[in-house]
């Protein structure tokens, strides 16, 4: 189906293929537009970069962001990545911690957004399905879970160090990315 204008948001040919819903990796090597190769690449490059410039496809009027710690944020965005991940199997086996109900409802909460959002990837072959600025409502939920998650890595003192440092780069780079420096004409 096309729509009559200048953009053409509906992609050929209106299928999904399993290499679109199960694979991952494209976000770390190609972080712009990662989005087109399928639902994980699309989530996380839009979840920790601008994963889509914006929505401007011209390379005249591009966004203002600092490219190069945008890019660099792909990778160091694996930590806090890491973290949720983590926090999601420490929320289903650490019985005893006092956080368990609050990261049981953050894993149930995005789980159940994802599975809505899937089903829309799956329904309607547009590029722009899989962006998380829609789950932006459960930003809570995510920082829960990184709580969650990086409780194993401080008990350590010399893993702490190493996570609580990776985690910084991490937010230096994210911070610098989208600091506007100006217009580059």
């Amino acid at each position: 189906m096309y729509l009559s204008g200048a953009n053409q948001w509906w992609q050929d040919p209106s299928y999904r293929t399993w290499s679109q819903v199960l694979s991952f990796g494209q976000s770390l090597i190609y972080p712009v537009y990662a989005g087109v190769k399928g639902f994980w690449d699309g989530l996380y490059s839009t979840l920790w970069l601008d994963g889509f410039n914006s929505g401007m496809i011209s390379f005249k009027y591009r966004p203002p962001w600092n490219e190069n710690f945008m890019a660099a944020g792909a990778l160091l965005a694996l930590v806090p990545s890491i973290f949720i991940l983590t926090g999601m199997f420490v929320a289903g086996l650490n019985k005893t911690a006092v956080y368990r109900n609050a990261a049981i409802l953050s894993l149930g909460a995005i789980a159940l957004f994802l599975t809505a959002m899937m089903d829309f990837y799956l329904s309607f072959p547009s590029y722009c399905v899989p962006k998380a600025s829609y789950m932006l409502g459960l930003l809570p939920c995510y920082a829960v879970l990184t709580a969650a998650g990086a409780e194993p890595f401080l008990r350590n003192r010399i893993v702490r160090s190493v996570a609580i440092a990776a985690f910084a780069c991490w937010g230096f780079a994210a911070y610098t990315a989208y600091f506007v420096i100006g217009f580059q004409q």
